[in-house]
C-alpha cells in the first residue's frame, strides 16, 4: 500500500468494484462510480429503510440524473458523514434515489460513490488482494459543487432545454419553464462549452446570482 494510505475491502459485483465503508455509522458496500459526476446516490431500499428522506425533511422529488435508461428521480439530501477507508467525509450533499428497478433499487450495497468524492483521492485497487487504498489529495476538504439553481438543463440533438424545472425553486421563481431553450449562461454561449459543464456556473455558493 501507498505511504500513508487509508485501506478497505474491496470486491468486484457485475464488473463493478465495491469498497466497504459506512454512512452515518451504519457499515455496507459502496459503488466506485467514476463515470457518475456527482458525489453520493444512495440506493432505494437502504434510503427507505433508514427513513433519509424524512429525516432529512425532503419531501418533492426531482430529475437527478440520466443514463442509458433515460432520467432518474430521486431527492437532494445533506446527510452525515461518510466514511471510506478510514476517512471521515463531512456532511454530503447527496441524492436519495427512488427507482424501483435498476442498480439503484439494488438491495446488497449502500450507495454509489461518484467523481465528486472520488477525485479527492487517489486511489488504488487491488483486486488479487481484494484491498482498496486511498490517499487524499491537497485539496481534499475543498467545498462541494452543488447545482442549487432547479434547473435541470438536458443536451439533446445539439440543443440545451430544461428536461424539469424544480417546484419552489430559484428557476421557477425566475419564470423557467421545462422545454425553455437555454442558449448561453451568464453570458457564454453553451454552444461553446462542453455539455457535461453546462451547469457549472449553477454550482456556486448560495445567494450567488447567475443571469
Amino acid at each position: 500500500p501507498p505511504s500513508g494510505a487509508g485501506s478497505t475491502d474491496l470486491k468486484i459485483v457485475g464488473n463493478h468494484p465495491r469498497i466497504m465503508g459506512a454512512l452515518d455509522g451504519k457499515d455496507g458496500w459502496f459503488t466506485l462510480d467514476t463515470g457518475a459526476n456527482g458525489t453520493l446516490t444512495v440506493l432505494t431500499p437502504f434510503a427507505e429503510t433508514n427513513k433519509l428522506a424524512e429525516k432529512s425533511g425532503v419531501t418533492k422529488p426531482r430529475i437527478v440524473g440520466k443514463g442509458v435508461g433515460g432520467f432518474t428521480m430521486g431527492y437532494l439530501a445533506t446527510l452525515g458523514t461518510l466514511s471510506l477507508a478510514g476517512f471521515e467525509i463531512p456532511p454530503v450533499p447527496s441524492v436519495l434515489s427512488t427507482q424501483r428497478q435498476g442498480a439503484f433499487a439494488a438491495t446488497d450495497a449502500i450507495g454509489n460513490v461518484g467523481a465528486e468524492i472520488l477525485s479527492r483521492f487517489v486511489f488504488t485497487l487491488d483486486y488479487v488482494a481484494k484491498k482498496a487504498h486511498f490517499t487524499k489529495v491537497a485539496d481534499f476538504d475543498r467545498p462541494f459543487r452543488v447545482d442549487r439553481s432547479g434547473a435541470w438543463i438536458d443536451f439533446n440533438k445539439g440543443e440545451f432545454k430544461l428536461a424539469a424545472v424544480a417546484p419552489e425553486s430559484p428557476a421557477e421563481e425566475a419564470g423557467l419553464k421545462a422545454g425553455d431553450q437555454i442558449v448561453a449562461i451568464d453570458g457564454t454561449p453553451l454552444a461553446t462549452v462542453h455539455p457535461l459543464s453546462a451547469n457549472r456556473p449553477l454550482q456556486q455558493p448560495a445567494g450567488t446570482k447567475v443571469k
